[in-house]
């Protein structure tokens, strides 16, 4: 069976061939826009933390694009990332399954991929009739048969690896630029490219429904933004100075992909989901929460999370539901009334019920993770409003709903339900797949990112 004829009887849907970009972009659209299914914007930021923004009662300066992300939609105080790491994070999000049922662990080796078998958001969606479009970080393979348009996206502007410098986009060394399968030279500011490219594909397919993954670099290193930004800025510390004028770069935007959907007038069509792929390293903030990125303290597993859909999500929700980023799969398909994949254990859960006063979901979840990269396993699993923390055999208990700092450990005075936590964790282990050797083996120098 070959790949196409494998995803269609995975998804029960036909899946369109990729097609140019000309052709794309000429595409007649016939849906009629009462009746079309909404667009999909999935909005990843890398490295941004729980206490980077404003609407999450951060210290620092307002970033009123994400503000008003969450003020005309709803905000989870409990989100989660599937891992504290970028690769694994990804790997999660665009097929709805836990990354360690197929071995993926940690920011693995840029020669390793996506496994081929596992489906993607975008492959289903393109199968649907969906226009796709990637723009961004990749970070999930470079190696032909890996990369984005090979996993159902049909444009592709970014870059394949873990970082990128802001200022310096060519063709060859260590990290090209692509668009589509051309290494390009570009100029100008990366975060601001990318923008750039989501506000063209958002244009040009205004008239039929699309899936835009915009997954921006920033606030990811290298600490890196144009003097204009910056001068807003005049903390006395540079890297601090730094890292705020590209956030609000960042934050900017997204204020311009805001505006573009109102002057197209798609806003109340298009459900956009705004998320973190781990918590903030220094100098960004993580707000009250213990720990950051490479951890499994809540500093380096919940970020922040914003999901907009006018009509349909309620204007200034706050929820304190715990949710993962597993969840924008089923939810994204959800809102598009196309069925699961039938032949795979999708992970995820559909959050619209969450905002529906019909429906509630059906009962708490358990939330798992695993983390490899230490000599020994770091582990979490949180269960309704406890969370047991492990390195080893070494665990920590704490009750995040009143402590959300982890300052007390609970596992003296709570031995039974530390137990059960660690029991239910073992058996969750137990059922995912052992870590890919690949994934801790050595970038050969030159071959990081494709590079010539």
């Amino acid at each position: 069976m070959d790949r196409r004829e494998f995803l269609k009887a995975a998804c029960g849907v036909t899946l369109a061939g990729s097609v140019g970009l000309r052709e794309i972009a000429l595409a007649e659209a016939d849906w009629p826009r009462g009746d079309r299914p909404p667009n999909i914007l999935l909005v990843l930021v890398d490295d941004l933390g729980y206490g980077d923004t404003s609407c999450y009662g951060g210290e620092g300066p307002p970033t009123p694009g994400i503000d008003r992300l969450a003020a005309e939609g709803a905000l989870f105080t409990d989100a989660y990332a599937s891992s504290p790491v970028c690769s694994a994070t990804r790997a999660g999000l665009l097929t709805g399954r836990y990354q360690e049922r197929f071995g993926h662990y940690t920011n693995r080796s840029d020669e390793v991929g996506l496994p081929l078998n596992e489906v993607t958001l975008a492959e289903v969606l393109q199968g649907a009739g969906y226009a796709t479009s990637m723009v961004g970080k990749w970070h999930l393979g470079f190696r032909p048969g890996t990369r984005p348009l090979e996993r159902g996206f049909q444009e592709f502007y970014g870059f394949f690896g873990r970082g990128h410098d802001y200022f310096k986009m060519r063709r060859d060394g260590w990290s090209p630029m692509y668009r589509g399968e051309e290494a390009i030279d570009d100029t100008g500011y990366l975060t601001e490219n990318f923008t750039r490219e989501a506000v063209s594909f958002i244009e040009r397919q205004a008239d039929r429904p699309f899936f835009l993954h915009l997954a921006y670099s920033a606030v990811h290193a290298p600490r890196q933004a144009p003097d204009r930004y910056t001068d807003r800025f005049t903390c006395e510390d540079e890297r601090k100075r730094t890292y705020l004028g590209m956030l609000a770069c960042l934050d900017d935007g997204i204020g311009a992909i805001l505006d573009t959907l109102d002057r197209l007038e798609i806003g109340d069509q298009t459900v956009i989901f705004f998320l973190s792929d781990n918590g903030a390293i220094g100098p960004g903030s993580n707000g009250p929460l213990r720990g950051g990125k490479d951890q499994l303290w809540e500093g380096g597993i919940r970020v922040p999370c914003i999901v907009r859909w006018p009509g349909k999500v309620r204007e200034g929700t706050e929820t304190a539901l715990p949710c993962i980023s597993l969840d924008v799969f089923p939810t994204a398909l959800a809102a598009a009334d196309i069925p699961l994949p039938r032949d795979r254990t999708i992970d995820g859960r559909n959050l619209l019920p969450t905002f529906s006063s019909r429906e509630r979901p059906s009962r708490p979840r358990v939330l798992y993770w695993s983390h490899t990269q230490t000599p020994e396993e770091s582990w979490a699993i949180r269960w309704r409003d406890w969370k047991l923390v492990g390195e080893g055999r070494e665990a920590a208990l704490f009750n995040v709903r009143q402590d959300i700092a982890e300052t007390t450990d609970l596992a003296g005075s709570q031995p039974v339900l530390a137990e059960r936590l660690r029991t239910y964790y073992r058996a969750w282990r137990d059922s995912m797949a052992q870590p890919n050797p690949q994934e801790f083996k050595p970038t050969k120098p030159g071959r990081v990112l494709g590079g010539r």
